[in-house]
């Protein structure tokens, strides 16, 4: 006569849990499945603080620029006027490579660094409808960018 035996514990027993008794068993599941679900609550609450920037409106680089290289050394100044005098007439790829220069300066600080790559962002739209409408130089530009990264 077999007493005792129920599908249930059959089925525990089968999968090696047989030495631990149900109540133990059914708390290692539970904390283990709030372990998880910590874990996975705490990564979904987790956003990457940096992403990627946005890019200035190509009216309003000149304004941006010049206030925030207001108080900039003499040498990224002179950049900065160099990049506007271009965007200003139309010359796409000197103004992106007078911006490379600024971005790669050592005394350019975050501020400036953000205001530049997104004025970047905005130029290198510039020069792919500039290309797109026959402009040589945008053309050989982004050809000579592909080539050199």
């Amino acid at each position: 006569m077999i007493i005792g035996i129920t599908p249930l514990s059959l089925r525990w027993s089968c999968l090696g849990f047989e030495r631990l008794p149900m109540n133990s068993l059914a708390q290692t599941l539970h904390r283990s499945s709030l372990r998880i679900l910590t874990g996975l609550l705490l990564l979904a609450g987790c956003k990457p603080a940096n992403r990627a920037p946005e890019p200035l409106p190509a009216e309003q680089i000149p304004a941006v620029m010049q206030r925030a290289f207001a108080a900039a050394k003499p040498e990224a100044k002179q950049l900065i006027d160099q990049a506007l005098q271009s965007l200003g007439s139309k010359d796409y790829p000197g103004a992106y490579q007078a911006l490379q220069a600024v971005s790669a300066a050592p005394e350019v600080t975050k501020a400036q660094l953000l205001v530049s790559a997104r004025a970047m962002l905005t130029i290198n739209e510039l020069l792919k409808s500039a290309s797109a409408s026959g402009d040589q130089s945008a053309s050989t530009f982004i050809e000579y960018q592909k080539h050199n990264r």
